[in-house]
């Protein structure tokens, strides 16, 4: 059972990256911040915009929201921050994997930057915060009042190493 979690955890980034080239999510426009979202803001309705964090494998890094929730209007940009640090003896590489919910909602939830884009290479002990500006569509289906955007932080040091 141990061998058959570190083979899937490991497993994770790759299959991400498939799933994202066949999804479309996280798109080379979007990569390369080319993505910009020409809206009104919608001054009358607020929508919670809920930031979770988990950790593939235990004591490599510490990684968490600067705030867990944030209330946002429709169509304006807003930015949150992750802090996290490499806490091995090691340069580290460490890489965000997203998800959203309710199911469906990333058309509606644009990220014009995201730390995780790219992978994240950190010093022994180094610590950063990393931003995430997003904006809400306007075309949220009115009965969504809440989403939750969700990241796991996978150490990938032994994979960047390999394709070095």
């Amino acid at each position: 059972m141990a061998i058959g979690s570190f083979a899937f955890a490991w497993a994770m980034v790759p299959l991400y990256g498939v799933f994202c080239r066949l999804t479309g999510i996280g798109s080379a426009e979007a990569k390369e911040g080319r993505q910009v979202v020409h809206e009104a803001v919608e001054r009358n309705r607020l929508i919670t915009v809920a930031f979770v964090t988990d950790l593939a494998s235990v004591g490599t890094f510490e990684f968490r929201p600067q705030v867990a929730t944030m209330r946002v209007h429709p169509g304006e940009v807003y930015t949150a921050l992750f802090y996290a640090k490499n806490l091995s003896a090691a340069a580290a590489v460490a890489r965000a994997v997203p998800s959203l919910t309710p199911v469906g909602a990333w058309k509606y939830f644009h990220r014009t930057e995201c730390f995780c884009f790219r992978p994240q290479r950190f010093a022994v002990g180094e610590s950063r915060w990393m931003p995430l500006r997003f904006v809400v569509d306007r075309d949220l289906p009115i009965d969504i009042d809440r989403l939750t955007v969700s990241y796991i932080f996978f150490d990938t040091t032994q994979t960047a190493a390999r394709r070095s």
